[in-house]
């Protein structure tokens, strides 16, 4: 491949709540990183993927049927693990509220 190409991934959908919550208290979030997965992205110069639940401490959920929420500390270990671009842009980007939406974004800029 030439030297000035950019190799993209995009992901799709990153939840960090039910289940997932679950697996990241036991484990961390490491563990949600295969080693596979860590050597794709390495190989990558940018990995996008779409936060679909609003990372804050900010617990307002608004009235719907799903609504989920991940710990702000959580992007710490995406980006550890190669995510460089997050999506906002979803059905759950409210899922706590404007107030959750603007603490999201300001803690995706942080970590």
């Amino acid at each position: 491949m030439p030297p000035d190409t950019l190799r993209v991934a995009f992901v799709g959908d990153v939840m960090l709540d039910r289940g997932v919550r679950q697996s990241i208290e036991r484990q961390g979030v490491d563990a949600l990183f295969a080693p596979e997965i860590d050597s794709l992205f390495r190989r990558c110069g940018r990995v996008v993927a779409n936060l679909e639940c609003p990372a804050t401490g900010i617990r307002r959920p608004v009235h719907k049927r799903f609504i989920f929420r991940a710990e702000p500390e959580w992007l710490a270990g995406l980006r550890r693990h190669g995510v460089t671009h997050l999506n906002l842009a979803n059905n759950h980007t409210m899922d706590q509220g404007r107030e959750g939406l603007r603490d999201t974004r300001q803690q995706v800029l942080r970590h």
